[in-house]
């Protein structure tokens, strides 16, 4: 079966805790050269398996980096964060900064005014990120605005808990992968794959291999990089290779389907659909998304089914992972499938398949997809429908995916 998840190489003994001179690298390099800054973490969610002891539910990262320029927006309460059009303060001029920063600006608006311009520069980004547009700052925009700013070379980056989480971790990534070091999809986020391929890395290079990226390693990948040019990702080759090779059944495929929610009647009947088939089935049932791919990645799914009511939609929209120029190969031909036939079956309008960065994908080690359906009235009358018409698509979707 086809995943999106490869095992590091070798090392396999020391790929769960942290190296044994970790400690002393980082101390070393922060204070010999200030030009690396610390992590401002946008995220304390546990993902990809890898629980901190916190629960992933509440927004509770908001407020954990110190203020200042480029700082978290004060959000004492701990209350999900939501910054719109209308609102006014600093925090609204912190948005604006990092948005300029990035490139989507200059901003027009009155200063610390969330007016139009904003909203659109906001749109903007989120359109550029794959997350839902809606031109508001919530938890997971707000999020990705923190990641976009960090760039190779910033901070010390290792795995910890709370993985770190940006655009240098997923330009690393792709470093590493296009060398040939297999951590599985570029995402951003400093998991443990990723810290493994960062020491067989290292070890390739007679470097102490730690999983430590500092200005000795960050050296040499830049070195090794320039000499090598740009390569195809190495989790995009393995992955294309396993889809061919698996075998055209989903019996004794793990599937998970998660609920979002309003798709209860629809889960229970693609469960039913499933289980005939030979698959082994989880339904979950949860309005969180972090918390979703992780009970996803604890279940060691082969794959994972996201079903959401958006009454906002008139139709039918399938998305899969995309992000960092990567993308889930086999989350995208299923979405196409799934696209491809449910409007038609159950006589609403194709929004079609996209690629996107939303957490229930990103966060995701197997291939995903999430399915949204609107308005009320088609799950009302088709739930059954719709259930078969998914299990219709995984099947196409073994058949093809292995000739």
């Amino acid at each position: 079966m086809q995943n999106d998840r490869s095992g590091p190489r070798r090392d396999r003994k020391r790929a769960g805790g942290p190296p044994r001179d970790r400690k002393v690298e980082h101390r070393r390099e922060l204070g010999d050269h200030p030009s690396f800054r610390r992590d401002e973490h946008p995220d304390p969610d546990p993902v990809q398996g890898r629980g901190s002891g916190r629960s992933p539910r509440g927004s509770k990262a908001e407020g954990s980096a110190t203020p200042g320029d480029f700082g978290v927006p004060l959000n004492h309460e701990r209350r999900p964060l939501a910054i719109a059009e209308g609102d006014i303060g600093p925090h609204v001029a912190d948005v604006r900064r990092r948005l300029e920063a990035l490139g989507f600006g200059p901003i027009s608006d009155p200063q610390e005014h969330f007016a139009r311009a904003t909203r659109a520069a906001v749109e903007a980004f989120q359109r550029l990120r794959g997350l839902r547009v809606d031109g508001i700052v919530g938890p997971q925009t707000w999020n990705r605005l923190v990641e976009a700013g960090f760039r190779l070379g910033d901070r010390v980056l290792y795995h910890h808990h709370p993985p770190f989480r940006g655009d240098d971790v997923a330009d690393v990534q792709a470093r590493l992968a296009a060398l040939g070091f297999n951590m599985g999809r570029v995402d951003g986020i400093f998991g443990p794959a990723t810290a493994q391929a960062l020491r067989d890395f290292q070890a390739d290079s007679a470097l102490p291999a730690d999983g430590v990226l500092g200005e000795t390693t960050l050296a040499e990948l830049r070195r090794v990089q320039a000499r090598s040019g740009d390569q195809a990702l190495v989790s995009t080759v393995r992955t294309r290779e396993q889809l061919r090779t698996r075998p055209p059944t989903l019996k004794g495929i793990r599937i998970v389907i998660g609920e979002v929610g309003g798709m209860a009647s629809v889960a229970r009947a693609l469960n039913r659909h499933l289980v005939r088939l030979g698959a082994l089935t989880t339904t979950l049932h949860d309005p969180d998304e972090h918390a979703q791919a992780q009970a996803a990645n604890e279940a060691s799914a082969d794959l994972f089914l996201a079903l959401r009511l958006l009454p906002t939609n008139r139709g039918v929209s399938c998305a899969y992972y995309a992000g960092y120029r990567d993308e889930s190969v086999a989350g995208r031909h299923l979405a196409e499938l799934i696209a491809s036939s449910a409007p038609s079956l159950l006589d609403v309008a194709n929004l079609g398949a996209r690629g996107m960065s939303v957490a229930i994908l990103r966060e995701t080690r197997m291939p995903a997809v999430l399915v949204e359906v609107g308005p009320v009235e088609v799950i009302v009358e088709g739930a059954a429908t719709l259930a078969d018409a998914v299990a219709s698509a995984l099947v196409q979707w073994v058949q093809t995916s292995s000739e």
